[in-house]
């Protein structure tokens, strides 16, 4: 869809400006003074590129923008966390073929993988102004933190290790890795496609929202997620293999995949935590630690896990953390829903009211202290059924009355069945297949009520749908959708 543009002409230029600027930031060797200048300057021509410009392609500034003000908070996190300190002193490249360091020590070498390689010993702050320029460069573009010291290693995806006999690991990673991840994204695309282009709500001057369709058609929704994390998946995949294969970057730093395994995504909190990427992870924990230190008191900062201190703390980082998110992503729709130099003040009709990825962001968090609650629930009756169990299989009741009264029970039968029903309902809590399947069908409810909040007004203005037009698939779409009856 098109639209008159605002300063249209401008936009590819700051975006190369600001591209520039994320890496001149984090460049080693500056003085706090210029770090913090260019920072400044970086942060100044982000606002004005997401509030004063506009492109005439609404699809371009959906995606954009966003992207932007992400990247902006990733490099926020690192250029805040380092202070007055020297970036290089306290974010460090892992030395090839050793495991993360527990902790960072002021003076440690940078070791790199490479041509412009920084020997041990010897500090990236002396080298080349390329050399730090390519250091600062790939800290800015490693925002899951791979290869760096700071890596969640516990939050990533697993590689597909190479055979042990195998003398080419690059030949392993693209036949074993990247081209099955390429054919199983094209095929989410092609399926989150058809799924999209059957649910009316993606469809331009749609009259059907969701929560007016039949039952059976609103699960199609979730099509947008098979969508998005394909496309994402695909420029991962694409991006990796060049870079290794064209620019011989290491291995290590790109074979770790985007996303993790969606049969991990048995409940919502493993779906953001395990199944989906965790490109924002590294800042949103960042500001939330930096964020929680200024709010809250110390006696809930120094509070041990498993003291109620601490749960507060977790949730209140858990709160932020998807606030963040989702403020951030808020400027895509705000770049759809007004024009440039329009308000961000409250009140009727403002983009508070208008947008939903904030929205949608903070009640995911609001599910996964659901799911706490529920699964604290669930422990303590099975635990309670254990006991039970137990004890009527210790000390079944006897049919002597007398027996029965010393032992303060009633005289009756033995509960044979009753044990058996406590024994079934045990079960059921237990098994992994069935507390999965239950949370596989919680996880896709839950994302076929909330999702709509995040994609609707992207989809009024028909940009989610260009996403997932399919050729071929928009005919079978059609085509179903009349025997379906949900034109």
């Amino acid at each position: 869809m098109a639209r008159p543009p605002v300063n249209a002409i401008l936009q590819p230029l700051l975006f190369a400006l600001i591209t520039l600027l994320f890496a001149l930031s984090l460049l080693p060797g500056s003085r706090p003074l210029l770090k913090h200048t260019v920072f400044l300057v970086l942060t100044a021509v982000t606002v004005y590129c997401v509030y004063a410009t506009r492109n005439e392609d609404l699809q371009m500034d959906f995606t954009n923008m966003p992207w932007i003000t992400l990247n902006w908070l990733a490099v926020a996190n690192i250029v805040w966390t380092s202070g007055k300190q020297d970036v290089s002193e306290v974010f460090r490249k892992k030395e090839m073929g050793r495991k993360p360091k527990k902790g960072i020590e002021k003076g440690e070498s940078v070791v790199e993988a490479g041509e412009s390689v920084v020997e041990a010993g010897e500090s990236v702050v002396s080298a080349p102004f390329f050399t730090r320029f390519k250091w600062a460069f790939d800290l800015y573009a490693s925002s899951r933190g791979i290869g760096w010291e700071h890596e969640p290693t516990a939050y990533l995806p697993h590689r597909t290790p190479s055979k042990d006999s195998s003398t080419n690991p690059r030949l392993d990673f693209l036949l074993y890795q990247q081209i099955p991840s390429l054919v199983r994204s094209l095929l989410c695309y092609t399926v989150g496609g058809f799924l999209m282009q059957l649910n009316p709500m993606f469809r331009p001057n749609a009259t059907l929202s969701v929560s007016e369709q039949p039952w059976w058609l609103q699960p199609t929704v979730l099509g947008q997620i098979l969508v998005l994390g394909s496309v994402l998946n695909i420029l991962h995949v694409v991006l990796a293999t060049m870079v290794v294969f064209a620019l011989g970057a290491p291995l290590e730093e790109w074979d770790t995949p985007l996303f993790g395994n969606a049969k991990d995504a048995t409940s919502v909190h493993e779906s953001w935590r395990r199944a989906w990427h965790q490109l924002l992870r590294v800042s949103a924990t960042g500001h939330t630690n930096r964020i929680a230190s200024l709010v809250l008191p110390q006696s809930f900062l120094q509070a041990p896990r498993g003291t109620m201190k601490a749960e507060l703390r977790g949730k209140f980082k858990l709160f932020t953390a998807f606030f963040l998110s989702g403020l951030f992503h808020l400027f895509g729709e705000y770049a759809l829903l007004f024009p440039a130099y329009a308000s961000f003040a409250p009140g009727h009709g403002s983009i508070w009211e208008k947008g939903g990825s904030y929205k949608f962001f903070v009640l995911q968090a609001c599910a996964i202290v659901a799911e706490d609650i529920v699964s604290w629930a669930v422990q303590k009756i099975i635990r309670l059924l254990e006991g039970i169990i137990q004890d009527e299989i210790a000390s079944p009741p006897s049919r002597d009355a007398s027996s029965n009264a010393a032992r303060g029970l009633k005289a009756c039968q033995p509960k044979s069945k009753d044990v058996t029903l406590l024994k079934l309902v045990h079960t059921c809590l237990t098994s992994p297949s069935i507390r999965a399947t239950v949370g596989y069908i919680w996880v896709g409810t839950w994302f076929t009520v909330t999702l709509p909040l995040f994609t609707g007004t992207a989809s009024e203005h028909g940009v989610t749908l260009m996403v997932g037009n399919v050729p071929g698939v928009a005919e079978l779409a059609k085509f179903a959708r009349s025997q379906l009856a949900v034109e």
